[in-house]
């Protein structure tokens, strides 16, 4: 399929499609409980299957994201295919091992992520070069409304078959045929799009630099927006991860009605993917970013002190919008800084900060729940990382003036 301007909103369409069956991942608090009453593993030793799925993610990224940024984006999506209906087909023939776990939703589906998820975030940043955090955010957040459609569903099949192996292998061959027609749907953006485009009467949004990922690394601004997002999808991926465990914990819900507020923290965080990407074209990234942590630190607050369930739902909602937030934040704040031209490049490292969380986050929030029996710990630490990431995003926002500042008076050598 050739590409065609006037046809963006069809690949945006069909792009976050495709993030939608990618992520169900995230109605992995769904499925746990099931897996640990049938196979008799920890909690512990379960949830280490979403980590690992981020860390394989991550590996991947940096070790063939190059490659991966070179292929058509139909060749990296039939990849992507295949490897994720492996690792769903997979988890539905475990005969006992957590070692298959590992190997089939950690390994298989999180390597089929690689190829996939950070793919289309770049495709849609790229996509809408006049709106990165709009073209971004509907990709994101089409990720995010995983669980909202898989909790349910997974849940249902669980409900009538009795059986968690077999909600895997049907929709793990869903996946495959569904993923492989959407990405027939989707045309390479033409190298010199960008260039073109500009050309018109709308222009593209200018990177602050335009780096490399060598010279990336020895930017100051990498070592204040990289930990930023990440302690800030630390604490989302806590609760995102746990949000079934934690209403059951707390208020004795069952799996079937845990699923719909797993599916409505969901919601939140597809919002929150679209909304705050939209929001932050207007206001700016750093000014959004900075907002963002500043309520998932109120959230945390509140999830520490009250006990009404309407309101403590409505807190495990903002912490979803907020993970949103800094979910989409990602993609647009590695353009807006380090410019376009080497955007692919230096997005496979910047997606790395998912890798990094998932190892924090999801073990941290099980381990402190199987020692204190509670969410409180989490909660508590959730507040820590906002006060952290806000600093860090307010430094971010300060050095940022400065250079432009800096070029508004006329001064071109502006040191990063």
């Amino acid at each position: 399929m050739d590409f065609k301007k006037e046809k963006r909103p069809v690949y945006l369409v069909a792009g976050a499609l495709t993030e939608l069956i990618a992520g169900f991942a995230y109605a992995w608090s769904v499925v746990q409980g099931p897996l640990i009453e049938k196979y008799g593993w920890t909690q512990t030793a379960a949830s280490l299957a979403f980590t690992l799925l981020f860390v394989f993610t991550m590996v991947a990224q940096l070790t063939i994201g190059k490659r991966i940024a070179k292929l058509k984006v139909k060749t990296s999506l039939a990849i992507s295919a295949v490897l994720y209906g492996i690792g769903m087909v997979g988890c539905g023939l475990i005969r006992g091992s957590i070692l298959e776990l590992y190997l089939y939703f950690g390994f298989f589906v999180g390597v089929s992520g690689a190829f996939a998820y950070p793919v289309l975030i770049s495709y849609g940043v790229r996509l809408y070069p006049e709106k990165r955090g709009f073209g971004g955010g509907i990709m994101a957040a089409g990720f995010a409304m995983g669980a909202l459609l898989w909790a349910p569903i997974t849940a249902y099949l669980y409900q009538k078959t009795g059986n968690i192996s077999l909600p895997f292998i049907i929709l793990g061959i869903f996946f495959f045929i569904a993923t492989l027609v959407l990405s027939r749907l989707i045309a390479d953006i033409p190298p010199r799009f960008e260039e073109e485009f500009n050309q018109g009467e709308q222009k593209a949004q200018k990177g602050l630099f335009e780096k490399s990922r060598m010279e990336m690394f020895k930017s100051p601004f990498l070592y204040l927006v990289y930990p930023s997002l990440i302690v800030g999808i630390v604490t989302g991926l806590m609760i995102v991860t746990q949000g079934s465990g934690i209403v059951r914990t707390t208020f004795g819900m069952s799996v079937q009605t845990a699923s719909v507020i797993v599916g409505l923290i969901s919601t939140a965080s597809a919002a929150g993917r679209l909304g705050w990407g939209a929001v932050s074209d207007r206001l700016g990234r750093q000014r959004v970013l900075i907002m963002i942590h500043c309520l998932m630190g109120f959230a945390m607050i509140m999830l520490l002190s009250v006990r009404s369930e309407p309101v403590y739902i409505v807190m495990l909602l903002i912490t979803g919008l907020c993970y949103g937030g800094f979910s989409t934040m990602v993609a647009p704040l590695t353009s807006d800084i380090f410019g376009s031209i080497h955007f692919s490049e230096n997005y496979s490292f910047m997606f790395s900060a998912f890798g990094v969380s998932s190892v924090i986050g999801p073990p941290l929030i099980a381990a402190l729940k199987e020692s204190t029996g509670g969410f409180t710990g989490a909660f508590s630490f959730g507040v820590i990382f906002s006060i952290i990431g806000a600093v860090l995003a307010l430094l971010l926002s300060i050095s940022v003036r400065r250079v432009k500042a800096k070029r508004a008076a006329g001064i071109e050598s502006v040191q990063s």
